[in-house]
């Protein structure tokens, strides 16, 4: 594995993350809202 390949499996792994965190971030939001009007 080169330098190279090891980097972009790096950004990869960084692109993958950070889809999850926007993601969780907004089911919390979501969540939040669900609470908020629910009581």
């Amino acid at each position: 594995m080169t330098g190279a390949q090891c980097t972009g499996s790096l950004i990869d792994l960084y692109d993958v993350a950070g889809q999850i965190r926007a993601t969780l971030i907004a089911l919390q939001a979501q969540a939040r809202m669900v609470n908020g009007t629910g009581h």
